[in-house]
């Protein structure tokens, strides 16, 4: 056995009889059990030692020889020099135990073989579908990197023909610039000249304000004068209507006088002819003057006449005529006075 010592003071020979304790109660050594039954030690402390303990078993157990057929065979020998000889009911179960862990061990062992077959299936038939997975990444990476080339290729003429389209854009700003330059310029005389225009366009509008107003006011001036005259002529038009009315009265009165002259004259002739008993002398008499009252009575008609016409064509020409001035109305009175 060991003298390993391990801190905490517990010993591995006191682990070890521990553990052969507790097999021999037919329990199957573990650290609780071991802990139990020391009453000390934690389990960092009595785990590596109960390993241990286990490791050593077969070879202790390695002198029962004499097992069935059946049994495995413990490698090594059950006690080493120095140790004394268990119990044969120790041995027994102990080699039951090591029966019972050795198939349990296959068992779990085949379970695990059977089990990392099962997940190395699992893992081939999950590694083949991911190797065709990858094929087919590796497939469409490969058109998407043909893509990519060609997107790159196309990105380059487009980059080249953006740096061609920028410096071009750069030589047209330049020229924009020294033109809105120019143009700046230009307005800026544009500018003076148009404020010389504006204060130009300003006097022209205030002399024209004044002629206007000088214009209005002498056209008012010749407004009143013209419409003194016009009431001038209106009255002195009214008096030669009156003039003329008067005249026609006396026309129309010479006239009546003339008519009423015949009738009577040919009330006399009547009355002549109805005297049968007046003289030849006498009718031939009264017939000449008869005659010279028709002559005198024709020409008064024919002067009535002319007089109408007359006054037609003055009342004509006053219609026609502008009115006479003050002036020759009165040189007028003045020849008739």
């Amino acid at each position: 056995m060991l003298n390993t010592k391990f801190p905490r003071g517990v010993q591995t020979a006191d682990v070890w009889d521990a553990a052969d304790a507790v097999l021999m109660a037919g329990q199957r050594p573990t650290i609780e059990r071991v802990r139990q039954k020391l009453g000390r030690g934690s389990p960092n402390t009595v785990a590596p030692m109960l390993e241990a303990w286990f490791a050593q078993l077969g070879q202790r157990l390695g002198s029962m020889s004499g097992g069935g057929a059946g049994n495995a065979a413990v490698p090594g020998a059950m006690t080493t020099p120095g140790q004394p000889q268990p119990p044969a009911t120790v041995l027994d179960l102990a080699q039951s135990l090591w029966d019972a862990a050795l198939g349990q061990a296959q068992l779990a062992a085949q379970q695990q073989w059977e089990s990392a077959q099962a997940e190395l299936a699992q893992q081939r038939s999950e590694l083949t579908a991911d190797r065709a997975e990858l094929d087919r990444e590796r497939q469409t990476l490969a058109q998407q990197h043909s893509t990519l080339e060609q997107m790159l290729a196309l990105s380059r003429t487009q980059v080249a023909d953006l740096t061609r389209r920028l410096a071009d854009a750069d030589v047209w700003r330049l020229e924009k610039e020294q033109s809105v330059a120019v143009l700046t310029n230009r307005l800026e005389d544009l500018r003076q000249q148009h404020k010389q225009l504006q204060q130009r366009l300003d006097d022209t509008v205030s002399a024209q304000a004044q002629e206007r107003q000088r214009l209005q006011d002498r056209a008012t001036e010749n407004e009143h004068r013209l419409l003194n005259e016009v009431d001038l002529a209106r009255q002195e038009t009214k008096a030669a209507r009156q003039t003329l009315a008067t005249r026609q009265k006396q026309w129309e009165e010479a006239a009546r006088q003339a008519d009423e002259q015949l009738k009577t004259t040919q009330s006399r002739l009547q009355t002549a002819e109805t005297q049968t008993a007046a003289s030849q002398a006498q009718l031939a008499h009264l017939q000449r003057r008869s005659s010279e009252l028709e002559t005198s009575l024709q020409d008064n008609r024919q002067t009535i006449q002319t007089l109408q016409h007359q006054l037609a064509a003055a009342l004509s020409a006053l219609k026609t005529q502008p009115p006479p001035s003050k002036r020759s109305i009165y040189m007028g009175r003045v020849r008739k006075s």
